[in-house]
């Protein structure tokens, strides 16, 4: 099995969606089961921010079906911790937290002991190694990360772990408290390097497909020729033991480009939804603006230019008569036609019916009036309106 843990006290950044991914990725090669769990207990739990994170996961289409609460294993924490106490592989501890060591507590008998709980006086629970005394229970009976983390992985038989090059400590530490237990148990681990990132929220509010957001988180720690792809074929093709763990750092340009490339992938009529129509069309004519655009925040804002009614007060009455014909005017499906029955029904010039047509339209230039008219034809009673 394999698992990912929500962290409820930390902003979700690309980097976190990367070992998210590479672990569910993984579970699904081999067959296995994907837990998600939820570190509900530490001190800077901020409560809600886990849905937050699980609602992500989901939207990247990461199964978090499989879900454990840590705040619901708590008493099983407890039990392991007090079994190493009974094992003499770890004591009870009635000093401060901050301290590295306590040699004292130790060496209480056990009547004092006894007392000091009777008594309620908050203790914690260490390990008892020569070298090192780290706490794996505090004060307020919470077990620290990585003691809970260890617990997991041998309750829910946590095979293999991909995670952060900065979890590394971490992940030696819990394997090594494993061992304490006389846990046999193989845990593989890979890591990745991981720098600065945006948070995914970030990400997705400016515009970015989840689709390729994944190829692209994808893209930066495996070696691959396939330049655009999707979870379902990353899933076939990779092999966690070619994980490149240097990996690249995060560049937004290269996340454009490949959003750009994805969108124009994009079913057309799928593509239009994102603008609240449901017509090939619609998505068509955005395709066009894919030659300098690469967002759908970006598209939308270029649509509605299109869309939105026009400012025709610096020429009302040409402009409203220019809009009246077009109301009054028959499908006509070639541009040229079209531009020839404002001039004849209007009795401008050539160049006076072009720059009505670029205005109305929303376009630049005369040129791209032309490219977006087969697209918008249907629609032209609502695009050449004057505000």
């Amino acid at each position: 099995m394999l698992r990912y843990i929500v962290l409820p006290s930390n902003e979700f950044n690309f980097d976190d969606l990367q070992i998210a991914l590479l672990n569910y990725i993984v579970a699904k090669e081999k067959n296995s089961n994907f837990l998600t769990i939820v570190d509900d207990i530490s001190k800077e739990y901020i409560e809600g921010k886990e849905q937050e994170i699980i609602d992500i996961l989901k939207k990247f289409a990461i199964d978090t079906e499989q879900k454990v609460y840590r705040k619901d294993n708590l008493s099983i924490y407890q039990r392991f911790a007090t079994k190493l106490v009974e094992d003499k592989k770890a004591f009870i501890c009635f000093c401060d937290e901050v301290q590295s060591k306590c040699s004292s507590c130790k060496k209480l008998p056990k009547e004092q002991i006894k007392n000091k709980l009777d008594s309620k006086e908050p203790y914690t629970i260490r390990l008892n190694h020569e070298n090192r005394e780290q706490i794996i229970l505090q004060k307020n009976q919470i077990p620290t990360f990585d003691f809970a983390s260890a617990i997991d992985n041998m309750i829910y038989n946590i095979n293999t772990i991909v995670a952060k090059d900065s979890e590394d400590s971490s992940i030696k530490e819990q394997i090594s408290i494993l061992k304490l237990f006389d846990y046999s148990s193989e845990i593989n681990s890979f890591y990745i390097k991981t720098s600065k990132t945006p948070t995914v929220v970030e990400l997705l509010k400016s515009g970015f497909l989840p689709d390729a957001i994944i190829n692209y988180a994808i893209n930066l720690i495996y070696p691959t020729s396939k330049e655009v792809f999707y979870l379902p074929d990353a899933i076939k093709w990779l092999d966690i033991s070619k994980l490149d763990s240097r990996a690249k750092s995060f560049n937004i340009e290269e996340l454009k480009e490949l959003n750009r490339k994805h969108l124009l992938k994009m079913d057309s009529k799928k593509l239009s939804s994102t603008v609240g129509f449901a017509d090939s069309d619609i998505g068509e004519l955005l395709k066009l603006f894919l030659k300098n655009l690469f967002t759908i925040n970006e598209l939308e804002s270029k649509f509605k230019q299109i869309f939105k009614p026009k400012n025709c007060k610096n020429d009302i009455d040409s402009f409203k008569q220019i809009s009246d014909i077009i109301k009054k005017a028959p499908m006509i499906d070639n541009f040229l036609q079209f531009k020839e029955y404002l001039v004849k029904k209007s009795n401008f010039s050539d160049t006076k019916v072009e720059d009505i047509i670029v205005e109305l339209f929303g376009v630049k230039d005369i040129k791209e009036a032309k490219e977006v008219y087969p697209f918008i034809k249907s629609y032209i009673l609502e695009v050449a309106r004057c505000q």
